[in-house]
C-alpha cells in the first residue's frame, strides 16, 4: 500500500516536472527568434508518439499518474512544433500545423483506436528514432546546435522528460 502512494506520488511530481523541461527551449527560441539547431521532423514524430501514447493509455484507463506527464509534454512539443515551423515557414503554415494537430488528437481520444495504434507503435518508435538520428547527424555535419537549450538537453538527459528533443 505505502509503496503503492509513493509510486503515484513520484507520478505526479513527474507531471509537474514535465511542465519545466522544456521551457528553457521555449524561451531561448522566443528571445533569439530562430529555431537553427531544432529538428522538425524529429519534434513531429515526438509529437506524434506523445500522441498516440496519450491514446493508448487513455482508452486502457490508466491512472493519470502513469501518463500524465505526457499532457506538458504534448503542450510543449506542440509549442516547439509551432515555432519552428513559423520561424520557416511563417504563421499561417504553423496555424495550420497546429490546427491539424488538434483535430488529430481529439480525432484519436474520440475514435480510440486501439488496435491500430498498438500496430504503429513500433513503426513510429523507430521513425522517432530516426528522427533523432537524423538530428545528431544534421549537428555533426554543420558543427553548430543553434539554439538549443542545454538546460532542456540536461534536464532530458536525467530522465526527468523522456521524448525531448
Amino acid at each position: 500500500m505505502i509503496i503503492s502512494l509513493i509510486s503515484t506520488c513520484l507520478g505526479y511530481v513527474m507531471v509537474l516536472a514535465a511542465f519545466l523541461v522544456i521551457i528553457p527551449q521555449i524561451v531561448r527560441v522566443l528571445r533569439e527568434q530562430r529555431v537553427d539547431g531544432l529538428s522538425l521532423i524529429s519534434q513531429v514524430f515526438d509529437l506524434l508518439a506523445g500522441m498516440m501514447g496519450f491514446t493508448m493509455a487513455w482508452t486502457l484507463g490508466q491512472p493519470w499518474s502513469v501518463f500524465g506527464e505526457l499532457v506538458p509534454v504534448l503542450l510543449n512539443l506542440s509549442v516547439i512544433c509551432h515555432l519552428i515551423i513559423r520561424f520557416r515557414h511563417g504563421p499561417a503554415a504553423a496555424n495550420v500545423f497546429s490546427v491539424a494537430s488538434l483535430l488529430l488528437f481529439i480525432s484519436l481520444l474520440i475514435t480510440k483506436p486501439f488496435n491500430i495504434l498498438w500496430f504503429l507503435n513500433l513503426p513510429v518508435a523507430f521513425s522517432a528514432l530516426g528522427g533523432k538520428l537524423q538530428h545528431i547527424y544534421s549537428i555533426h555535419l554543420t558543427q553548430d546546435s543553434g539554439v538549443i537549450s542545454f538546460e532542456t538537453q540536461f534536464l532530458g538527459m536525467l530522465g526527468i522528460e523522456d521524448i525531448i528533443d
